[in-house]
């Protein structure tokens, strides 16, 4: 998310940027050449006060990050056995997907906090006027792109375990009825 302000006598807007760690920090210095504005990347203060909305959204990240670890070993996994155990164990895979969907959604929990609505980093920036609430940017347009790939993988992935198993399910009645092959 990003807060964004017009700087008095420039032509372009200063822009702000907080995630859910950390956040844009900006610092003055001072040359023989001019004065400039140093943006780097800050975790926030002890003095700032995370909110519930904040606490659940970077719960929900941190859960992203351990079921995506599991979704990689488990896709390890499967991809070493014969197909009827991959299969079986195949069958947690569009589940644990929209799982991933359902907790990369409530990261978004994050533009309800505190961090967006009367954030208190940007009143020590002296006489900027910035905006009340601020806007989306990079970092939740990936995490919304995210979250529609994870239910997009689900949904694919429950189409792909419906055909493999009917699949199965076919050539073993052949098998039972003796209708491999009849030269």
């Amino acid at each position: 998310m990003a807060f964004t302000s017009n700087v008095l006598g420039t032509s372009s807007p200063l822009t702000i940027e907080f995630g859910i760690w950390y956040y844009q920090a900006l610092a003055t210095v001072a040359t023989t050449e001019g004065v400039y504005i140093v943006e780097y990347c800050q975790g926030y203060p002890d003095t700032v006060v995370i909110d519930a909305s904040w606490k659940a959204a970077r719960a929900f990240g941190i859960l992203v990050f351990i079921f995506s670890c599991i979704v990689v070993a488990a896709l390890l996994y499967t991809s070493c056995f014969p197909a009827r155990a991959g299969i079986k164990f195949g069958r947690l895979m569009p589940p644990l997907y929209l799982l991933m969907a359902i907790f990369q959604g409530l990261t978004l929990l994050f533009l309800d906090s505190t961090a967006c609505k009367a954030n208190p980093l940007l009143s020590g920036l002296g006489s900027f006027v910035w905006p009340e609430t601020c806007a989306i940017s990079t970092g939740a347009k990936c995490y919304i792109s995210a979250t529609v790939f994870w239910a997009a993988a689900a949904f694919s992935s429950f189409n792909e375990q419906m055909a493999l198993e009917a699949e199965l399910t076919e050539t073993d009645s052949d098998l039972q009825t003796g209708l491999l092959y009849d030269p």
